[in-house]
């Protein structure tokens, strides 16, 4: 999903023959777990 960044999801959901709904939803969990982890990450660092 990585080389995917950037793109649009529709084009996405064209390659991977998926709905752009269920595209939209992927990425969107996607963003949302990397929002979680970069939380947990600026926790850890601070003192």
């Amino acid at each position: 999903m990585l080389a995917a960044d950037g793109m649009h999801p529709e084009k996405i959901a064209l390659l991977l023959r998926m709905e752009v709904e269920t595209v939209r939803e992927i990425m969107a969990a996607k963003q949302a777990h990397i929002e979680k982890c970069r939380k947990k990450l600026e926790q850890a660092v601070k003192p």
